[in-house]
């Protein structure tokens, strides 16, 4: 499987186990829109989450990436460029992505120094004419480089962001 799409189920998976159907919800009933989704996020579904958080954290290149297969998506396949896993901006975009969604913040807290490894590794692929990538990327790790340079845009004083 693509990569990229991998690492998107399983964000996808996670999503929805925290923000998903009114299954989670007491006695079935059904959440108004517009309520809050805390009624749908049980400490089991935290835990699971935070989980998630220390394995990506723990499998963090220390200098800021996480490497995976780099290729294309060629009519229903995926070809791979290399057979080992290189850097990958788009992966460790989605992945640098997931702690926000957890609330971290760059240099703050428990994993404040992994946003801030993956916020240089992200700019160090930027090139000159704008395209973000690395090891042969392309347009769809640019689009996941540049959500993650955005949502960051805000939370941090730097001049190179």
């Amino acid at each position: 499987m693509n990569p990229i799409l991998r690492v998107l189920s399983s964000l996808a998976v996670a999503a929805a186990s925290l923000f998903g159907p009114t299954a989670h919800l007491p006695s079935q009933e059904v959440q108004r829109k517009g309520s809050s989704s805390e009624a749908l996020i049980d400490e089991s579904l935290r835990s699971a989450a935070n989980r998630g958080l220390e394995w990506l954290a723990a499998h963090q290149h220390k200098d800021g990436y996480w490497a995976e297969l780099v290729g294309y998506k060629l009519n229903n396949g995926y070809e791979t460029t290399d057979d080992r896993p290189l850097p990958h901006v788009g992966v460790t975009a989605l992945a640098l992505m997931s702690f926000l969604a957890g609330g971290h913040l760059p240099d703050r807290g428990k994993y404040g120094d992994v946003l801030h490894r993956g916020i240089d590794y992200v700019l160090q692929c930027a090139q000159d004419d704008g395209q973000i990538t690395q090891n042969g990327t392309r347009m769809y790790s640019h689009a996941f480089a540049t959500l993650f340079l955005a949502e960051v845009y805000g939370m941090v004083e730097r001049p190179d962001v």
